[in-house]
């Protein structure tokens, strides 16, 4: 910032405008980054609500529940 406010010409005005938007920029970012987070926390819970009647995409069977097709008796 020093070296480019000595530039001839209004800098001092461009600099501002250029910290005021990298502040908006950075608050954009800011929101945007913890939008993707709680995005994958969503994801993360409907995927073990999803578990609870979707047996086909459980990683581990649940103990005590057997899968059979049919009734053999």
């Amino acid at each position: 910032e020093e070296v480019v406010e000595s530039l001839p010409g209004d800098a001092k005005a461009i600099i501002e405008r250029h910290d005021d938007a990298a502040v908006y920029a950075l608050s954009g970012i800011l929101v945007l980054g913890a939008s993707v987070i709680v995005g994958g926390l969503m994801a993360w819970t409907a995927n073990l609500g999803g578990e609870i009647r979707h047996s086909e995409i459980r990683s581990v069977p649940a103990v005590g529940i057997s899968i059979t097709e049919g009734n053999h008796e």
